[in-house]
């Protein structure tokens, strides 16, 4: 019998022991800010202990993730949370990489970007970047492309490897650790690979990504304008979080791990607006100001190259769900493994009758999604986060 999310969510010890493996590009000219965002606010929340952080390859390189996160974790004053470094390439398909991403955005960076991060204006390392590949087929042959040293601190600090950052968080917290994947799912593949008994110490994984089709009322669609994004990029280069890796995240979802899903259905309609960067700008904390100035010129991207009231906050969001569950409704899926290993734009969907269901034949394995969530609600929360960072 499948329990509820509720059910989980209150056997959860308090505060809940949670590892973030996030795709961190904030800081970066032209990138996502909301991965940061996330730890910013997950760090600020008292039904959340951050006991370790992971960077996966996604919006930025796993290395520029981790050595971020670090960063980021560095201004709190948390250097005691481990950070740990993960693979740059899926587990199956070597092939992959975002080269192409990272080079068309570096291209915007030096174009449309020059007024909004014109501290990288003159980088080498960005011309370098944006040179080095000369299509977005998203391959090279080379070494993965990662962001240029130059927009982070140089660190020494030899990172430890993602997987086993996972399997001692996840021992550690004997059952009752969480994961937040806002990114790729190939770390924590890579950990049930090599310690296959870990599963039964993670309590739950909350995933942002993936899409359904609504098929009943109350059901939100997906809404996401991206016009600065040519679609040969989207067709060539662009495979976010769940995409990225379809091997390890069919892994993941056949791992007997509980797993809750917050797709683009809801995560697209929550947004960090102009508004809510300038009442974060007047709190006055050294912190929070530190914060804005990262958040600040991708918000204004948004609004006026992207046409959206502010920027997309999809994985806050997830860690919204961990700590506001009442702003949500969550729904019993299914993941249809075969449709994600072929890279279908939809795999997530309903749960067959159980008089109609093949148990011989499936090749689908249950989730719990988010459906519908208070929008108004979460930016409320996602505001008053921030400013108690």
């Amino acid at each position: 019998m499948t329990i509820s999310f509720k059910e989980m969510l209150h056997s959860l010890r308090q505060p809940v022991p949670l590892l973030i493996d996030t795709d961190n590009a904030m800081g970066a000219p032209v990138a996502d800010v909301d991965d940061g965002v996330a730890l910013a606010a997950a760090l600020a929340s008292p039904e959340v202990e951050v006991v370790a952080v992971c960077g996966c390859a996604g919006n930025c390189s796993a290395a520029f993730s981790a050595r971020n996160s670090r960063k980021l974790l560095h201004v709190c004053g948390r250097d005691e949370i481990p950070v740990g470094v993960g693979q740059e390439y899926p587990l199956c398909r070597e092939h992959r990489n975002r080269d192409g991403h990272h080079a068309f955005l570096a291209r915007h960076a030096q174009g449309a970007g020059r007024e909004l991060w014109p501290e990288f204006l003159d980088s080498p390392e960005l011309a370098a970047l944006a040179d080095r590949v000369h299509d977005v087929s998203g391959t090279t042959g080379d070494s993965p492309i990662a962001m240029p040293d130059a927009l982070v601190d140089a660190s020494p600090t030899v990172f430890p490897d993602a997987a086993e950052t996972i399997i001692r968080a996840a021992r550690k917290a004997a059952g009752e650790l969480v994961v937040l994947s806002l990114g790729s799912l190939t770390n924590l593949a890579a950990a049930l690979r090599k310690a296959p008994e870990v599963a039964r110490h993670i309590r739950m994984v909350i995933h942002m990504g993936g899409q359904f089709l609504p098929w009943k009322p109350g059901q939100m669609r997906a809404e996401f304008a991206t016009p600065d994004i040519p679609e040969s990029v989207w067709d060539k280069a662009l495979r976010f979080n769940t995409w990225y890796d379809p091997e390890a995240s069919a892994q993941v979802f056949s791992s007997g791990i509980p797993v809750v899903v917050v797709p683009v259905n809801v995560t697209s309609h929550g947004f960090l607006r102009p508004g809510h960067v300038e009442l974060l700008g007047k709190v006055g904390s050294k912190r929070l100001d530190w914060l804005v100035q990262q958040v600040r010129p991708w918000v204004t991207w948004s609004e006026q190259v992207r046409g959206l009231p502010g920027a997309h906050m999809h994985d806050p969001m997830a860690l919204a769900l961990l700590c506001r569950p009442d702003l949500f409704q969550l729904q019993p899926m299914q993941v249809d493994v075969p449709a994600l290993l072929r890279e279908a734009p939809v795999f997530l969907g309903p749960v067959p009758h159980e008089e109609t269901l093949d148990r011989e034949a499936t090749t689908c394995c249950p989730i719990h999604s988010a459906v519908q969530v208070s929008a108004s609600g979460f930016e409320q929360w996602l505001v008053q986060r921030l400013a108690a960072f």
